[in-house]
C-alpha cells in the first residue's frame, strides 16, 4: 500500500512590535480541542503553498498581510495511522512568517480564542505539538534574533 501525500501551510503572524498570533482551537476540534496552535492548514489542490497560507490566514482570523510571506522552514513529517486517520500519511509542511499592521482578530468557528505572545512564549506553548522543532529553528533565525 502506498502512502498518502498531504501538505499544510502555517505562518508565525506577527504584529509591529514582535508579539506573534496564537490561536486557541476550539473544543470540538477532533485533534487537539483547547490547545494552542498557528493559523494555517491544508493546501487545496492546484493551490501554491503561499496561497494557502494566506488564504488559511484571512479565514481563520480576518488579518490580511502587510508584505509577501517569507517562507522559513519546510520539511516532511510522517504520520501513522489513528483513529482520525485510516492510513499512514506523509505530510509536507511550510512554515511562514506573516507580518500584519492591523491586529484585529476575528476568529472562525474553528477557533475559541488568540492572544498575542512573544516568539519565546510563542515557541514555548507549541513546543509539545508537532510544530514545536520547526518553531524553535525559527525563533533562531535572523527573523526573531
Amino acid at each position: 500500500m502506498s502512502t498518502a501525500i498531504g501538505y499544510v501551510a502555517k505562518a508565525i503572524v506577527r504584529r509591529p512590535g514582535g508579539a506573534c498570533l496564537l490561536l486557541v482551537r476550539s473544543q470540538t476540534d477532533l485533534h487537539r480541542p483547547g490547545d494552542f496552535d498557528l493559523p494555517g492548514g491544508g493546501v487545496e489542490t492546484d493551490e501554491r503553498f503561499e496561497e494557502a497560507v494566506l488564504r488559511e490566514l484571512t479565514e481563520e482570523t480576518g488579518l490580511v498581510p502587510s508584505g509577501r510571506p517569507v517562507l522559513l522552514r519546510a520539511d516532511t513529517m510522517h504520520y501513522e495511522a489513528d483513529h482520525l486517520d485510516s492510513q499512514p500519511r506523509d505530510v509536507v509542511r511550510f512554515l511562514y512568517l506573516v507580518e500584519v499592521t492591523d491586529d484585529a482578530v476575528i476568529i472562525s468557528d474553528e477557533h475559541e480564542g488568540y492572544e498575542w505572545t512573544e516568539m519565546p512564549d510563542l515557541s514555548a506553548k507549541l513546543s509539545h505539538t508537532r510544530w514545536g522543532e520547526m518553531l524553535t529553528a525559527a525563533a533562531k533565525t535572523d527573523y526573531f534574533v
